[in-house]
């Protein structure tokens, strides 16, 4: 069922996914992973309040989870929450420091707070990461 989510979210068939979510939820209830994808789809749909619970869910069963972490930055800053945004960023960036995407994201809460030296900060940082051999 879980690969069954993989798959449809590709195709862009998030409806069909939050489906199959829900069915790996109810064998799995503290499945975190489950629960941030179940996030992903909600926010693709644009149900960004119900997207930001559901990877609250997630971060509750694994409060390490970068990146649950920088999902809910997404969710937050599709709510216009930009400032809550940048703090689960931060904390997705403490729990890994080398996370693109969050370094990313952190850039674009800036730009949308119209802090333009700190968005330009992140968005270095990000790029460096793009750089780095791996």
């Amino acid at each position: 069922m879980y690969l069954d989510f993989k798959k449809l979210k590709k195709l862009g068939r998030y409806e069909e996914a939050l489906q199959a979510i829900d069915k790996a939820l109810e064998l799995k209830p503290d499945y975190s992973y489950a629960w941030n994808n179940k996030g992903i789809a909600l926010r693709n749909l644009g149900r960004y309040k119900e997207a930001l619970q559901a990877i609250d869910k997630a971060l509750e069963l694994k409060p390490d989870y970068s990146n649950a972490w920088n999902n809910k930055g997404i969710a937050l800053r599709n709510l216009g929450r930009y400032k809550e945004a940048l703090q689960a960023y931060d904390k997705a960036l403490e729990l890994k420091p080398g996370y693109f995407d969050a370094w990313y994201n952190k850039c674009v809460a800036f730009r949308k707070l119209g802090r333009y030296k700190e968005a330009q900060i992140a968005f270095k940082k990000a790029s460096e990461l793009t750089m780095k051999p791996k």
